[in-house]
C-alpha cells in the first residue's frame, strides 16, 4: 500500500533534499547504491529521520515492501531494529502494519527486536491485527511474538482483534488454540452475562415500582362531598 504523496503539499520536493529516503521508497536501487557507494555517505546519514513522517530510509523500505533496499542498507551497516524518534516506530511495526509481508519475514530473520513496543505500548502483532494480515501475524508468531503484551490502555493482540472485528485474525487464534482467546472469550461472556442479569434486575425493579404504583391507586378510596 503506497503512501498517497498527492495528498501532502510540498512532499516530493521535501524528499527531493533526502535521496537516500526517496530511493528506499521508490525501490531504486542503483541510486541507493550509487549513495551509499559515496564516500560522503554514512551510516548517520541512512539513519537519518525525514521532517515528514520522521521515517528513515529504511522506514520507507519497509513501508513499501522494498525487501532490496532493506538488505542494501543493512549491509552498509544499518541496524534492523532502528526506531523512530518519539513514536519508537521500528520497521516491524511498519512493514506490519501495512501487510508488507516479504519484509517482515526478512527483518524476523536478521536481528530485529520482535516484541518491541511503540509509543501506543503496540507491537508489530498489533500492527498486523489493525491491518487484518494473518500473513504477518503468522510470521511473528512463528518467530516469538509475545500476544499477551498489552498496549498502553491494556489491549492485547487478541483484544484489539475482538475490538476491531477482525475475524480472519479471530480464527486464525481459534485454530492455533491460543488459551488467550479462550480466557478472552471466557471474560467478554461473563461480562455479558453480568450485564444481562444487571439489565433484567432493573426491569424488574421497575416493574415491581410499577405494581406498587397500581395497588396504591386501587387502594385509594373516592370520598365524594356532601
Amino acid at each position: 500500500m503506497e503512501t498517497e504523496f498527492t495528498e501532502l503539499s510540498g512532499a516530493e520536493d521535501l524528499l527531493e533534499s533526502f535521496p537516500l529516503h526517496r530511493a528506499c521508497r521508490d525501490g531504486d536501487l542503483c541510486t541507493l547504491a550509487g549513495l551509499l557507494g559515496e564516500a560522503v555517505v554514512s551510516v548517520c546519514d541512512a539513519s537519518a529521520q525525514d521532517p515528514l513522517f520522521g521515517w528513515t530510509p529504511a522506514h520507507w523500505a519497509a513501508h513499501n515492501g522494498k525487501v532490496e533496499c532493506l538488505e542494501m542498507l543493512v549491509k552498509a551497516g544499518l541496524p534492523c531494529d532502528i526506531a523512530t524518534h518519539g513514536t519508537g516506530l521500528t520497521l516491524a511495526h511498519v512493514a506490519a502494519l501495512e501487510g508488507q509481508t516479504a519484509c517482515l519475514a526478512w527483518l524476523s530473520k536478521n536481528g530485529i527486536s520482535i516484541n518491541a513496543q511503540d509509543h501506543m505500548g503496540e507491537t508489530a502483532a498489533h500492527k498486523a491485527v489493525r491491518c487484518g494480515s494473518v500473513e504477518c501475524l503468522h510470521i511473528l508468531n512463528q518467530h516469538g511474538a509475545d500476544l499477551s503484551l498489552q498496549s498502553s490502555i491494556g489491549s492485547t493482540v487478541i483484544d484489539l482483534a475482538v475490538q476491531n472485528h477482525q475475524r480472519q485474525c479471530i480464527e486464525y487464534f481459534k485454530a492455533g488454540g491460543d488459551s488467550h482467546l479462550t480466557n478472552h472469550m471466557t471474560c467478554m461472556n461473563g461480562r455479558r452475562k453480568r450485564m444481562q442479569t444487571g439489565e433484567e434486575a432493573l426491569l424488574d425493579m421497575d416493574s415491581a415500582k410499577r405494581l406498587k404504583v397500581e395497588s396504591g391507586r386501587a387502594c385509594i378510596t373516592v370520598i365524594p362531598c356532601v
